[in-house]
């Protein structure tokens, strides 16, 4: 199976649905065209000394300007698609003192002035 992917405006990739579970790495789902593929379980294992809590999602392409901050790796993905790059998340429910802490770090590395919700 082929899917069309629309992460920046424009710009159109195609990837099979085994790269999409490898690039989304510890994500259950992504959005392709409003449809929600779900990844198999066991498709990639997690290891066992991974911390969600030490993990900020698409931190990679954190730039200067205004950062957003959404709810789920899921939230990074539509913002993306609607043209949104600077977006980030974390892998947990809640958030805790050291992952503002970490983000906040973040922040005065790349410059960013201000973090909105989306």
């Amino acid at each position: 199976m082929i899917l069309h992917l629309n992460f920046a405006p424009g710009k159109r990739s195609k990837i099979n649905a085994a790269q999409l579970v490898q690039n989304l790495d510890f994500c259950t789902a992504a959005v392709v065209s409003g449809t929600d593929v779900w990844a198999s379980s066991h498709a990639k294992q997690i290891p066992s000394n991974f911390d969600p809590h030490s993990t900020i999602f698409n931190v990679h392409r954190v730039a200067e300007g205004e950062l957003y901050l959404v709810r789920d790796p899921l939230d990074v993905l539509k913002a993306f698609e609607n043209g949104i790059e600077n977006v980030v998340s974390f892998l947990t429910e809640g958030i805790t003192a050291h992952q503002l802490e970490m983000l906040a770090s973040l922040m005065d590395e790349k410059k960013v002035e201000t973090l909105s919700d989306f």
